[in-house]
């Protein structure tokens, strides 16, 4: 029985013969079963389908949110203000007054060295950086040689045309002959004289037959030679006058030119110095860095550098804020007015100021109207960019001015989160069409009456305003309205207290 069990053992571990070996060569195993793709996958498709219909229609099955609602009402309130009263206040930044100063670099080229950091104090003429100037020293070299060359032609030119560099003077040969010309015409006038008066008295011999005819001709022939050298002499004179000045004006043509090389050369020359000089950049006027981009190894291209100015200055004696005023409160601001500035960095300093320009173009995005306010006395811990607060107060009033009225809208302070005039609060409102709670940005004006606060922008009149409860709403949420008790506002116009 021992001897069965090992012979069996054996034959189990002996590896299988051909033909088993055919047998299992040629079998197919099973495929595997994809869980994955059959199961898994199909699983998620169907719970994400539920939970998309589940979401949208979540609001179906939540309950309706019992809310009291006020209606937003519209009122008649004065525009007047208390003299010296606060009329509007908005937040802002600091910025330089009335604008920074972008230094320029009036030469491309690669930075070297940067002298300044930012924050850091400057005065001007003061060098902030240095280009590298190789290229600049070599040019302005070869300009001067080509100057000292275009003065050597010059000279050389002067001597060209003589003495008398103002008129000029023909060679010497041309004014030998014009020297002889005149002698020589003269000769000849006197013999032509002299002929024409023997030429006469043979006329009379020969028609007396004292002569023969043969020697008038002659004589005439005689006299016809004579005039023509004369007249030949006459014309060689003005000739010889064309010729010199022809000579003066090339003369003076040449030295007209080597004057011009000499300016060209000089022109080149200067403005090669000048862009040697223009390699240091240097500040405009006194102040304070404000930006800096400039940095060793950076190229500097029309002033710029990566298509920014690369220094930027500006006065820490010139501040001013960027005040950025909502058209509901803009009409009380204008040009001269007395602010009061609140920077956040030093919220127990304030800072007088007076409105110095209105940007005439409103932000329709944001509802606003800038406005610029200088601070009189700015201190050095103020910095551009920082948030600051303006408060602008009412300008004097005669006693008689007509009190102006205006129609705004107006809702329980309770439904206003943070009703701070200037800032942007959130109130919810009532979506009748669908009865849904939305929430809404506004911005909170000035005017109060009573328990009820103005809203400068967001709401009009008739919105219904969600009074309570407010804490749990969520947007978009199924709610039932109702009326808020005893919230019944007082008719009549009544005065804002501003």
């Amino acid at each position: 029985m021992t001897t069965n069990l090992s012979d069996l053992k054996r034959a189990a571990d002996a590896p299988p013969g051909p033909q088993e070996a055919g047998c299992s060569s040629t079998r197919v195993p099973p495929p595997k079963f994809g869980w994955k793709t059959r199961v898994l996958l199909p699983a998620v498709v169907v719970l994400a389908t539920a939970a998309v219909f589940a979401h949208s229609l979540r609001n179906l099955f939540e309950p309706a949110v019992a809310v009291e609602v006020v209606p937003a009402v519209i009122k008649e309130t004065a525009d007047a203000v208390t003299v010296g009263g606060v009329v509007a206040q908005a937040p802002g930044w600091v910025e330089p007054d009335p604008f920074p100063m972008s230094v320029p670099a009036l030469a491309d080229g690669v930075v070297r060295e940067v002298l300044v950091l930012e924050g850091q104090a400057v005065k001007a003429g003061q060098v902030l950086v240095r280009l590298v100037d190789d290229d600049a020293r070599l040019a302005l070299a070869q300009a001067e040689a080509s100057l000292r060359q275009r003065e050597a032609e010059l000279a050389l030119a002067s001597a060209a045309l003589g003495r008398d560099s103002a008129v000029g003077t023909a060679t010497e040969e041309t004014q030998a002959e014009l020297d002889r010309l005149p002698a020589a015409i003269a000769a000849l006038e006197a013999k032509v004289a002299e002929l024409r008066v023997d030429l006469q008295a043979k006329r009379k011999a020969a028609s007396a037959g004292v002569i023969s005819q043969v020697q008038v001709e002659t004589l005439e022939a005689r006299l016809g030679a004579q005039q023509g050298e004369m007249e030949a002499l006459r014309a060689q004179k003005q000739v010889l006058e064309a010729r010199r000045r022809r000579q003066s004006v090339e003369a003076r043509s040449g030295l007209d030119k080597a004057q011009a090389a000499l300016e060209a050369a000089r022109s080149v020359r200067d403005e090669a110095a000048l862009r040697l000089a223009r390699m240091e950049i240097r500040s405009p006027a006194d102040g304070v860095v404000m930006i800096r981009r400039a940095e060793p190894g950076s190229t500097i291209l029309g002033g710029l550098v990566e298509s920014a100015p690369f220094l930027r200055l500006y006065d820490p004696q010139r501040l001013q804020v960027r005040v950025d005023v909502p058209l509901a409160s803009a009409a009380r601001v204008s040009v001269g007015q007395k602010a009061e500035v609140v920077v956040d960095v030093l919220p127990d300093q304030t800072f007088e100021g007076v409105v110095s320009r209105i940007v005439h173009e409103a932000d329709i995005q944001r509802n606003t109207l800038q406005f610029k306010v200088s601070i009189a006395l700015p201190s050095p811990q103020l910095k551009p960019e920082m948030l600051a607060r303006v408060r602008f107060f009412a300008p004097p009033r005669p006693a008689a001015a007509t009190r102006a009225t205006a129609e705004r809208v107006f809702v329980p302070a309770s439904a206003v989160d943070g009703a701070v005039a200037g800032n942007t609060a959130t109130v919810w409102v009532a979506d009748l069409s669908r009865n849904l709670a939305q929430p809404r940005e506004v911005t909170i004006g000035l005017g109060r009456l009573g328990e009820w606060v103005e809203v400068a922008s967001g709401l009009v009149g008739g919105d219904r305003v969600i009074v309570s409860p407010r804490a749990s709403l969520k947007p978009s949420q199924r709610i039932r309205v109702t009326d808020h008790p005893g919230m019944v506002h007082s008719g009549g116009n009544s005065s804002g207290s501003h």
